[in-house]
């Protein structure tokens, strides 16, 4: 069958919706369950209440604001993790404690 539905009310199916076509939504989606995506997500702002996790590599276009505040010394949990003290200072769980990043001095060259 070729031919458009064209519908001025609410849709319902009580099995999947498949199209080999697009979907387009003017006012935002919902859904209560999972989203699979075999393809790219492209978005202007991704929100998640919870943890966003990557197999891969996470890549920033710009800088990454790391929200996370700790004190250098106290305790965390996994060794790796990455926070920031009350000025802005990076932290890395090392060994389960906060620590400050470590800079060599003679490793900095930098130009007056």
């Amino acid at each position: 069958m070729a031919a458009a539905l064209n519908a001025d009310g609410t849709v319902y199916a009580k099995k999947a919706f498949v199209t080999d076509g697009d979907i387009y939504a003017n006012s935002g989606t919902v859904n209560t369950s999972y989203v699979w995506a075999s393809g790219n997500i492209n978005s202007n702002c991704i929100h998640s209440n919870g943890s966003i996790n990557a197999d891969g590599r996470v890549n920033a276009g710009e800088f990454v604001y790391i929200n996370g505040q700790a004190s250098a010394g106290s305790g965390c949990s996994p060794n790796g993790l990455q926070g920031r003290d009350a000025e802005g200072s990076a932290l890395s769980c090392v060994n389960g404690l906060w620590a400050k990043f470590k800079f060599n001095e003679k490793d900095i060259q930098c130009c007056v």
